[in-house]
């Protein structure tokens, strides 16, 4: 589950929104410019969109979804090759995975 929220969202809401990741497998979040509402959850094949970090169907998406939208059941966000960064550019996880490639 990927948490994403516009880069001018109050700290306040963006701290509500971390401690609901923070801790937590199967989740990631990051701000995202551009975004037509202020707070946006995605899983495999959801997506909320909320204008506010106390909407109660944050709770309930990361619930429903957190580990049930998955497509590799029970792999976790921190583990393996993955890239934290947002963009265009696109990238070859066996080259930046290996030392040998810098």
């Amino acid at each position: 589950m990927w948490i994403t929220y516009r880069p001018d969202l109050p700290k306040a809401q963006v701290d509500k929104l971390a401690a609901k990741v923070r801790g937590n497998d199967y989740m990631l979040m990051s701000p995202y410019p551009g975004l037509d509402k202020p707070i946006s959850l995605q899983a495999w094949g959801y997506q909320l969109k909320l204008d506010n970090a106390d909407d109660a169907r944050i709770d309930q998406f990361i619930q429903a979804l957190r580990q049930n939208a998955t497509q590799e059941a029970g792999v976790v966000c921190s583990a393996g090759n993955y890239i934290n960064t947002t963009g265009t550019t696109p990238h070859d996880l066996g080259k930046e995975a290996s030392p040998a490639a810098s």
